[in-house]
């Protein structure tokens, strides 16, 4: 059955943009099970857009005629390397970009102008002798879903920016997400710390392949996902 959704500005990624993880989080509650969701244009903020379910069991998020992405169940082959640890993690997020050098200050997911309880504050960092990223995290209370629990869409939203400062730490020219497979593992409570981790899989030319990761603290995996990413192009 055909939805209309508003994706408010608070979940913004770029201005005037919805996040990623966000958007596809929001997709993949149509199916059980792990879901992979290409993202085909920027998806506007503040603005009526349809979700249409299609007859090969995907499922389009429309604005118009204009298809802006499109999820489908799939499995997701991933296996994440030893988390870090919590003391790592917070290590790891001292190295962030501080708002002055960051690209895109307001993301809803790892922007360090947003404060706690509004914006995720996933600040991902480069782990000392490892090639990987890692942030601690602790939702907060607004992210519950009706069964106490962190929304899935949310877990999703968590696991997109790392990955780009995964393949790219700098960030200097924000990567653009392309596609993002997901599965959530188990739920995740409010004000439970966990571990945010990503790591690059591969390069090609302009395009990235990221793996990220969420655990509790005590190592256990809560969700997975692989990313594709893509540099802009040059001018």
């Amino acid at each position: 059955m055909q939805k209309t959704i508003l994706i408010e500005e608070r979940f913004c990624g770029p201005p005037g943009m919805a996040n990623g993880g966000y958007v596809s989080g929001i997709m993949a509650q149509a199916f059980d099970g792990s879901a992979e969701v290409t993202l085909r244009r920027p998806v506007p903020v503040e603005r009526p857009l349809r979700l249409e379910p299609r007859p090969d069991g995907s499922v389009a998020l429309q604005d118009g005629d204009d298809v802006l992405a499109e999820a489908r169940p799939a499995r997701l082959d991933l296996e994440p390397p030893a988390p870090p640890s919590y003391a790592e993690a917070e290590a790891a997020s001292a190295r962030y970009p501080d708002q002055e050098e960051h690209p895109l200050p307001n993301c809803f997911v790892c922007g360090p102008a947003r404060e706690g309880g509004d914006g995720l504050q996933v600040f991902a960092g480069p782990v000392a002798g490892r090639r990987l990223v890692a942030a601690p995290w602790t939702p907060a209370a607004s992210l519950a879903d009706e069964s106490g629990t962190v929304a899935p869409h949310f877990l999703w939203a968590a696991l997109d920016c790392p990955g780009a400062f995964a393949a790219d730490p700098e960030q200097e020219h924000p990567l653009l997400l392309g596609r993002l497979t997901a599965a959530v593992e188990r739920a995740v409570r409010p004000g439970e710390q966990c571990v945010v981790a990503g790591w690059l899989l591969e390069q090609s030319g302009r395009k990235y392949f990221t793996g990220t990761a969420l655990f509790s603290p005590s190592g256990a995996l809560v969700a997975r996902a692989k990313a594709v990413w893509f540099a802009p192009k040059s001018e």
